[in-house]
């Protein structure tokens, strides 16, 4: 069981938190007019990215799991930041994969059966459909 989940994937590591939904003001300043105007358009989140890494299983081929991670563009999924599960739902807008290595052989490690590591860069946004209990 991982720490760090995106979806269906596990993670060794996150880089940060998710970030979440923020409500979003306007200042504006008319000509002729003293003082400010704040206008609240709505609460929305932003695109944010995170970088993963996963040490692949032996058995595994840390290609296959790249292009498993850009099968879920466009998609809707859970979110696990140390174990803790967002109560919302994230959309997937890109998976960049910074790289997909196999180790030929090692000792130790993170998980001492990996014979790879996958690190990936993820766009995510928060949506406002809440995770169903």
């Amino acid at each position: 069981m991982a720490l760090y989940e995106i979806g269906i994937f596990g993670f060794v590591n996150m880089s940060q938190p998710p970030q979440r939904q923020a409500q979003q003001a306007v200042n504006e300043v008319r000509p002729g007019k003293d003082g400010h105007a704040i206008f609240y358009t709505g609460s929305r989140g932003d695109p944010f990215t995170v970088r993963t890494v996963y040490d692949v299983p032996s058995g595994t081929n840390p290609r296959t799991v790249a292009f498993a991670y850009m099968e879920i563009k466009n998609e809707l999924v859970e979110l696990k930041y140390e174990d803790v599960v967002e109560p919302f739902q994230y959309q997937v807008l890109g998976v960049q994969i910074e790289s997909a290595t196999t180790i030929l052989s090692g000792l130790g490690g993170v998980n001492g059966t990996s014979t790879g590591r996958v690190i990936a860069i993820w766009q995510l946004v928060q949506t406002k459909v809440v995770v169903p209990e």
